[in-house]
């Protein structure tokens, strides 16, 4: 059967993309300063970005900048959620390697499969929700220092990017790889 010869690529594509998307940042926050618009750039290991036109370009690391007792929380939301993406991406390459050597591996890598998909998806949403409080406890911070009356919503302020969206992709695939494997198995069994 053509599909079950082609099988290991969709799940390597999953690994894959999920791995490059830890390289790229998970979060946009755009914050209009004067005439020019400012962008900071969030990712889940601790990088940021801090740019704005012609003024300041700043780039480290959320531990090293102050004030600490924002940085640590918003640095800690993020580790978590990369150990999860990272091993279930490794172990997605490593069962389509082991159904590219061995076809009949896809009749016992179809719950494995569901299961490190579901775990990509689990990575994501626990980021969504304990960065949420973590960076809008942040923000609230920045905007109530004196400069405005008000704080706006985080999720007003921010994007998200492919770190964020790409696990789901990800995610995607190899739940789509662990129902097609199952039906092969039916298929074979007839």
């Amino acid at each position: 059967m053509k599909l079950k010869k082609y099988f290991w690529i969709i799940i390597l594509a999953a690994g894959i993309l999920t791995l490059i998307s830890l390289i790229t940042p998970a979060l946009y926050i755009r914050i209009h300063l004067f005439s020019d618009p400012g962008t900071q750039e969030f990712w889940m290991w601790g990088l940021y970005t801090n740019r704005v036109p012609g003024v300041i370009l700043d780039t480290g690391f959320i531990l090293t900048d102050g004030p600490f007792e924002y940085g640590v929380p918003i640095f800690l939301s993020g580790i978590i959620p990369v150990i999860l993406i990272l091993i279930s991406s490794v172990k997605l390459i490593i069962i389509a390697n082991g159904i590219r050597k061995d076809e009949n591996m896809i009749i016992s890598a179809g719950n494995k499969l569901i299961g490190w998909g579901t775990t990509l998806c689990l990575g994501s949403v626990v980021y969504l929700i304990v960065i949420s409080f973590t960076l809008g406890i942040f923000v609230e911070y920045i905007f109530t220092g004196g400069f405005w009356y008000s704080s706006p919503n985080m999720w007003d302020l921010t994007n998200l990017g492919f770190a964020v969206i790409g696990p789901f992709i990800g995610a995607a695939l190899a739940l789509l790889s662990g129902i097609l494997s199952k039906t092969i198995k039916r298929r074979e069994k007839s």
